[in-house]
Order: C-alpha cells, then structure tokens, then sequence
C-alpha cells in the first residue's frame, strides 16, 4: 500500500512539473489564434513572447491587461455629462471622483487574477506564454462590489435627506457620487469580462447625482469677511471668487462665514529688487462660530516698488481662489 502510495505521489508530482515548464513538440492553437481549451466566451486572453520564459509570460499579462484597458476606455464616452457640470469639474481635483483614475485603478486589481495557462517554447528557442482571466471569476467579484457600492450610494443619498446641516448635505451627496463613480468604474470593467456586455446597470445616475451636489451647494448662503489685509482688496477678490464657484452670499448673513486672512511682511530690499513673502488663509465658520474647515497658501512676491509688489499679490490670490475655492469648500464638507 505504501509502494502505490508513493507511486501516486511521484506521477503527481511530475504531472505538476510538466503543467509550469513550456511545452515541447507540436505548436498550441492559441499561439496564432484562438485557444479551443480557453475559449473567448469563458476567459479573456493575452499572449507574450520572448526569449526568457518569465520575460515572456510578463508580457503575456500586460498584453491581457492591455486589451483590457481598452476595451473599457471605448465604454467611457458616457462620462462627459459629469465631467460638464460645474461642480462635477472642480471636484476632479478631488481625486477619487475622476472616472478615467478609478478604470486604471480597477484594472490593477483585476490584473492580479490574471494567470499563466500554458506555455511553449518553439523550435528557434522563443518562449510563448498565453495568459488567461476567467470571466466567471471576476465577473462575480466585480458584481459583489457593485452591490456593496450601491448600498453605500443608497444610504448616504438617505442621510443627505435626513440633514438639517446644508455642509453635512453637501458632504453626504459628495459621498454617495463618490461611491457611484467607483462602481461606474467597475461596471465599464464588467462590461467588457460579461460576455453579453450588460454589466449590472446602476439605480442611480451619475449626472442626477452631480445636479444635485451643484444644487445642495448653490443652497448654502456665505458671508465674506477679511482680516489683516489694510489695502482693503482681498474681500471682494473672495466675494468675486465665491460668485464665480456659484455659491450665494448674503449681505444679511448665511449659513456659514469665510474669513479671509492675509498676512503680508514688509519686505527685503536686495540689489534693487524687493522681495515679499505673505500666506492667504480662508477659514470656514458656521453660524455658531464653530471652525468647519481651514486652508491657506502662501506666495513669495518680487518687485522694484512695494505698490507693485501688492499688485501682484492680489493678481496671484485672485488666481488661487477663482481657481480653488470651490474645490477647497468641497474638501471643507467631505472633511467633517
């Protein structure tokens, strides 16, 4: 019993040498074309060749995550509606709602169930490697996913309903857009690993969810006030910059206060040239006076007089605020 026993364990053994070393003799169908064993319907498919095996079956995985790739980005014209809105744009800074990063992130993960299904070394030495991705697989993971995107989509769009805070608003539809754009995502992905090409189509909208962050913010009422700033200039430079973000100020008092900050040193004079360093901070204050949010930026300024100096200050904060306000506003909510 012993002997048929080690015996089993010797023909195993060599089974499993013969399935990771490259075939020998007659050329794979999957070399120049289809592989009946990994079939398109079954298992998406790439192919590498070098004269290294490793080298080889490397390329064997890119060439898979590379047709990948593709695929998804020919599925990604139906982003432009987010990508049009106010505030769908601005919030790209943000990072995590930017769609085409999410598909490059998405497709890191998928690579990693990626696998070598066979190999061949050919008769002038080159080594062909054919790597494989089942779509049963990772089909389902994809759609686990998906489900637990939207649970976290449905419930913070409930929490947003439920808020009296027009800040914590905004941050609870940020969120749930948020979450959306990631399941988006993996649902280009799942497009192209579902051999029928349908996915598991979203109850919720990219662009109604974007609409309704540009009208949560547009809500909330601002006050601008400046502290430290003796030209008298950076108040209105923040009134502009709110404007130009679409949020609304009120002269009567708001929602929320933001607290412009400048401070300016006098300056060094060095060979002709005055050479001034100065921070601009805004800070967020709810009705109550609590802090909800704090940023600031500083500037490094050179000139020959000190009004031009100041000139140039002013032109580099309008620059940063029209730029950045909302953004920072945003970043201001999702903080809490």
């Amino acid at each position: 019993m012993l002997r048929i026993f080690s015996l089993i364990v010797v023909i195993s053994v060599a089974l499993a040498g013969c399935s990771s070393a490259p075939k020998k003799g007659g050329k794979p169908d999957w070399v120049d074309g289809n592989s009946a064993k990994y079939s398109n319907t079954m298992y998406l498919t790439g192919r590498g060749q070098a004269g290294g095996l490793a080298v080889a079956q490397d390329r064997a995985r890119s060439d898979l995550a590379k047709i990948l790739e593709v695929q998804v980005q020919e599925r990604s014209s139906d982003t432009t509606t987010f990508k049009s809105s106010t505030f769908g744009d601005m919030t790209q800074s943000q990072g995590s709602l930017d769609v085409s990063r999410q598909v490059k992130t998405q497709t890191r993960k998928v690579v990693k169930g990626i696998q070598i299904a066979d190999t061949w070394k050919d008769s002038s030495g080159q080594y062909h490697a054919l790597a494989v991705l089942s779509r049963m697989q990772a089909g389902n993971a994809m759609k686990k996913e998906i489900e637990q995107f939207d649970g976290s989509t449905r419930s913070y769009i409930n929490k947003a309903k439920q808020s009296n805070d027009s800040l914590a608003k905004m941050a609870y539809i940020f969120r749930a857009l948020e979450a959306q754009t990631q399941r988006h995502a993996i649902q280009q992905m799942l497009q192209v690993v579902d051999s029928s090409g349908k996915g598991v189509p979203s109850p919720f909208n990219l662009g109604e969810l974007t609409a309704e962050l540009d009208a949560a913010a547009r809500s909330m009422k601002f006050k601008t006030s400046a502290i430290g700033d003796e030209t008298g200039q950076t108040q209105p430079i923040l009134a502009g910059a709110l404007s130009k973000a679409q949020f609304s100020e009120s002269a009567d008092g708001g929602d929320f206060t933001l607290e412009g900050n400048l401070k300016m040193n006098p300056g060094v004079e060095r060979e002709g040239w005055l050479w001034v360093r100065a921070t601009y901070s805004v800070r967020m204050l709810d009705s109550k006076g609590g802090v909800r949010g704090n940023k600031h930026w500083s500037y490094k300024i050179s000139a020959q007089e000190q009004s031009t100096a100041t000139m140039r200050l002013m032109e580099k904060i309008t620059k940063t605020l029209d730029d950045e306000l909302a953004g920072t506003i945003i970043g201001f909510a999702i903080s809490q």
